[in-house]
């Protein structure tokens, strides 16, 4: 009876195990982020810029970002130039805030002249992606030819995280904010009147990797 009984007890403790790392497995992580736009011949103009949008050169760009302490957290960029730059690494980072959320900027940047699309990878996980991280230090010391030969590695890299299992996918979302918020305060509208240059607009969200792709039509 005894011997039953402790055999019951290894399979309920064995149960529990297996059900807290399926629940590891499956963690989802998300993220906030918001990209405000700034009209050239006009510096009091605020305004959401959306996937698709078009900017003139010229034009100012800030990228706010807000992500979950814990999490390994990227930005990475292809410029109208055809050129990769990894704009931002959690990795890199210390994190001295005691809320759970992390909040940074990249900063305004004004298009310059050459068109194109410019392209922004936004990316957070549960572990670090240190094979990306590679690729970008290679690449930034490599010259000619085999700089060209990393930059399609890290296409290629930046495109095996965007697969998903097609399980997978109705877990990952990316959405717009009802309403734009900064620091977790919500304003009433969003109107340019209301709008900040800290807004966050969008939310992406995934199991163990949260991710968000996102273009601007640069004329």
């Amino acid at each position: 009876m005894v011997e039953l009984m402790q055999k019951n007890m290894v399979f309920v403790i064995l149960f529990f195990s297996a059900l807290l790392i399926a629940q590891d497995s499956n963690e989802l992580i998300s993220f906030r982020y918001g990209f405000i736009g700034q009209e050239a011949d006009n510096p009091d103009s605020l305004f959401i810029v959306e996937d698709g949008s078009v900017l003139n050169s010229g034009d100012g760009l800030k990228l706010n970002f807000e992500f979950e302490k814990g999490t390994f957290s990227y930005v990475a960029h292809l410029s109208s130039k055809e050129e990769y730059a990894l704009l931002y690494s959690s990795s890199s980072q210390e994190e001295t805030e005691k809320t759970d959320a992390i909040f940074t900027t990249l900063g305004w940047q004004s298009l310059d002249d050459v068109t194109g699309d410019e392209v922004f990878f936004l990316l957070s996980s549960g572990e670090r992606l240190q094979k990306l991280e590679d690729l970008f230090g290679k690449y930034n010391q490599a010259k000619g030819k085999s700089r060209r030969k990393f930059s399609k590695r890290i296409a290629s890299e930046l495109e095996n995280l965007e697969k998903i299992d097609e399980t997978k996918k109705s877990s990952q979302l990316v959405q717009r904010l009802e309403k734009p918020v900064m620091g977790g305060v919500t304003f009433r509208g969003v109107t340019s009147e209301d709008l900040s240059q800290h807004s966050l607009s969008h939310k992406a969200s995934g199991d163990r990797i949260a991710q968000a792709v996102f273009t601007i039509d640069h004329q």
